[in-house]
């Protein structure tokens, strides 16, 4: 397993994570026909603008073989309180891959960056029904509020989360990916 930052050309493989992720986690969750058409193509253009992007940090994760099979995404938040602040925009692993702690490991190199960056507070917005939820309770993440998005004419309400102690989620995280 190795986690690394993205470079560019790894946007088609975080693409392929995304729309399989996206089809499997919010099946339940989102219009059928959008999730359809979604499609790699479209999906690579846009990762390989989130990659370049300034103030925005991509994270792959490989298995054994160097294959990509999950990916999380950071931004700096303008306009907040606190000068320094995020939002964790995505993680997500391959569901063949869930259940490994990969994930976790994920996690845990996002909170040791945003510990050397000095953040003050994170922000994470779970589409509700989405079972990540939990994970992120668990991690201490407090609900902030709930608003409405417009998925392909259908409003889904996202749940947005905080956590605003970046030091006690790392060790929560450490504990649990060195298991």
């Amino acid at each position: 397993m190795k986690i690394r930052e993205a470079v560019l050309a790894d946007a088609r493989n975080i693409a392929y994570v995304h729309v399989i992720t996206w089809q499997k986690t919010y099946h339940h969750i989102l219009p059928k026909e959008m999730l359809s058409k979604l499609t790699y193509r479209n999906r690579e253009n846009i990762w390989k603008k989130n990659i370049l992007r300034t103030n925005n940090h991509v994270w792959v994760i490989e298995n054994n073989e160097g294959q990509i099979i999950g990916f999380a995404d950071t931004s700096k938040r303008e306009k907040m309180a606190h000068k320094n602040t995020y939002n964790l925009t995505s993680i997500y692993i391959l569901p063949n891959y869930h259940g490994r702690g990969w994930g976790k490991k994920l996690l845990h190199e996002i909170f040791k960056f945003y510990k050397e960056q000095q953040v003050e507070e994170v922000y994470v917005g779970v589409l509700k029904g989405n079972p990540a939820v939990h994970f992120y309770e668990h991690l201490g993440a407090t609900k902030v509020k709930t608003v409405s998005i417009d998925f392909a004419g259908e409003l889904i309400d996202e749940v947005i989360y905080r956590w605003d102690d970046v030091e006690t989620v790392l060790k929560k995280v450490s504990v649990i990916s060195e298991s």
